[in-house]
């Protein structure tokens, strides 16, 4: 017979519960408003997997906060489970049909989060949705998805890890979906994540990372370089129409991005002056004009201006590490000089160190690849790279 705490009244009181095992073999709903399941429990565990039907429950909002919560559900029917705030160790395992998990939590990137949702492989239409009432953020901590079609928070958007979603087929409906990596080196797999709404960032990380893209999706794929002086990233199947590639030079965002770190790079540039300069490029290819910018110390510093060199618009001489061309009016001396410039053949984002002597003789100092882009798809252009 299928059970209902609607005959429950007030008669039992369960806010309390720890541990609750439940074997039937209808359906059963505890969802009653009567039913206060998890209400004063910090830990909470609740096992419906020999419910032969359709199991439905509320783990109720624990006021504390900080309790935990492990839940199986139904093995054979569809599970309906909802996770009421309060809780940040969260466990549920579904079965073979369609399983809906909502978290009522609006996770900020100050909760610390251990999440491990499995519902299965069978269904294709498993969920988990979140309150869809604001911006989540559930990058603090270990999040693990298995067998999850959808991750939904509406119109809002959500951070996440990326490893939680990585090699998976899945749909994110939401605003826009921040990707964070490891400082190690990551191989983020996004090729049969689709979605979201408005655009998909993804920041690597420290190490040298392997990005790859989905490119039948019609999401903006925002690439994040946040390690620009030490990192190489290889991203695979870039979409020049619609993605963009996003340098990350503001300081304090770890010691391999922070100009005065120990490294080639930035040992030269600091040589003459604790500022970097840019050298942007005019309407005929060439480079016109100088921005400097203190970014040592102080609030951080956004460059808004687009740049881009072209295989055809700057020139290097190996034997003598001059550059010949593309930068012919940049004017000063005793000057050093951040240059990004993208080659068209191999397809590679790649910064230059160049110098400017005391008698204005520019040289280069060192250079580094920041990304490779394979399987690019469109044509690169100055658009496709930003500064931060």
């Amino acid at each position: 017979k299928d059970f209902d705490t609607t005959a429950w009244g007030s008669k039992i009181k369960i806010d309390k519960v720890l541990e609750l095992t439940i074997k039937a073999l209808g359906n059963v709903d505890l969802i009653n408003s009567t039913s206060s399941i998890g209400k004063n429990s910090s830990s909470l565990t609740v096992d419906a997997s020999s419910v032969n039907g359709t199991f439905k429950m509320t783990a109720k909002t624990y006021a504390a906060g900080n309790a935990s919560v492990d839940i199986k559900g139904s093995h054979l029917k569809a599970n309906t489970i909802t996770i009421g705030k309060g809780h940040n160790d969260i466990k549920v395992v579904g079965g073979i049909s369609n399983d809906t998990i909502t978290l009522k939590q609006n996770f900020t990137k100050d909760n610390s989060i251990s999440m491990n949702i499995d519902l299965g492989t069978v269904s294709t239409t498993d969920t988990v949705a979140f309150s869809k009432t604001a911006a989540v953020d559930i990058s603090n901590g270990t999040v693990v998805f298995s067998g999850v079609d959808k991750i939904d928070n509406g119109t809002k958007n959500l951070t996440m890890n990326a490893s939680s979603i990585s090699g998976q087929k899945l749909k994110l409906t939401v605003n826009t979906a921040i990707l964070k990596g490891t400082n190690g080196s990551d191989t983020i797999d996004l090729t049969k994540v689709s979605g979201p709404t408005t655009a998909q960032k993804v920041i690597g990380g420290k190490g040298s990372d392997t990005i790859k893209l989905n490119s039948g999706t019609a999401v903006n794929d925002k690439i994040v370089l946040d390690s620009p002086f030490s990192a190489a990233d290889t991203i695979k199947d870039f979409d020049a129409t619609k993605d963009k590639l996003i340098i990350d030079l503001k300081p304090g965002n770890g010691a391999n991005n922070k100009l005065g770190a120990l490294n080639t790079v930035n040992a030269q540039l600091l040589k003459s002056n604790k500022s970097v300069r840019i050298l942007t490029k005019s309407a005929n290819g060439t480079a016109t004009k100088l921005i400097s910018k203190t970014v040592l110390t102080g609030t951080p510093t956004s460059f808004t201006a687009k740049m881009l060199f072209s295989a055809n618009t700057l020139k290097l001489s190996a034997s003598s590490k001059k550059i010949t061309a593309g930068s012919k009016n940049w004017s000063g001396s005793n000057k050093n000089a951040l240059l990004f410039f993208y080659d068209k053949d191999d397809h590679k984002l790649v910064e230059y160190n160049v110098s400017a002597n005391a008698s204005k003789k520019i040289s280069l100092k060192s250079t580094h690849t920041i990304a490779t882009l394979k399987d690019l798809s469109g044509t690169f252009a100055k658009t496709d790279i930003q500064i931060v």
